[in-house]
C-alpha cells in the first residue's frame, strides 16, 4: 500500500483489500477553547467556519444571545474523557482560566450537563457540537441524555398498562358466574 500524499495522514495498516490511515491533525472528542464568538443567526456558525483562517482549537462559535464569561488570551489546560457510555459522557478538565469545553457530540435537545455536580448551561457550538463554560482549576463535567420525549413515553406506557390491567380485572370480575 502506498502512503497518501496528504500531510498529516499516516498509513497504520495496509492489507490486500484495504488501507487504514490515521489523521494526526484530527481534533480530540473533547477540548478546551480559549476564544468564543457568539452567533445569533441559525447558520452563522457555518458561515464563519468556512473561513480558511478559522482554527477550531482556538475559537468556538457559540449559538445564542447572552455573552459567555470566558476571557481572552492564552490558555493552559486540557480535557480528558474519563468515561463514555450510552447517553453519558464524563470529562475532567483543568485550566488556568475560564474556557469553553467543546465536545464532539451532536447537539440534541435533552442533554443535561453538570459541573462538579451542579447544573450548568449546555450550549450549541460550531453549528452541531456541544459546549459548556468551565471555570479555572480542575472540574468534573458530566453529560447525560435525558430527553423529555422518553419521560413522556414512559408515562403513556404506564397509563396504558394501568388501563389494560383495569380492563383485565373488570373482564375477570364480570365473567364470574353469579353466586360464587
Amino acid at each position: 500500500m502506498a502512503q497518501l500524499p496528504i500531510p498529516g495522514w499516516r498509513l497504520v495498516h495496509g492489507g490486500p483489500s484495504a488501507a487504514i490511515y490515521e489523521n494526526s491533525a484530527a481534533m480530540p472528542r473533547a477540548w478546551l477553547v480559549p476564544e468564543v464568538e457568539l452567533v445569533t443567526e441559525p447558520d452563522g456558525a457555518l458561515e464563519r467556519m468556512l473561513d480558511e483562517n478559522w482554527d477550531p482549537a482556538r475559537t468556538g462559535f457559540v449559538s445564542g444571545s447572552n455573552d459567555l464569561a470566558v476571557g481572552s488570551g492564552e490558555l493552559v489546560g486540557e480535557a480528558t474523557i474519563e468515561a463514555r457510555g450510552d447517553g453519558s459522557l464524563t470529562i475532567r478538565t483543568t485550566s488556568d482560566r475560564p474556557a469553553l469545553l467543546v465536545m464532539a457530540e451532536n447537539w440534541y435537545d435533552g442533554w443535561v450537563v453538570t459541573i462538579d455536580g451542579e447544573p450548568a448551561e449546555l450550549r450549541r457550538v460550531n453549528h452541531t457540537f456541544q459546549g459548556v463554560v468551565v471555570g479555572e482549576g480542575e472540574h468534573l463535567v458530566e453529560l447525560s441524555f435525558e430527553p423529555e420525549s422518553v419521560k413522556l413515553g414512559l408515562l403513556v406506557y404506564l397509563a396504558c398498562l394501568a388501563l389494560l390491567a383495569g380492563y383485565g380485572g373488570w373482564y375477570l370480575w364480570k365473567g364470574r358466574p353469579a353466586g360464587r
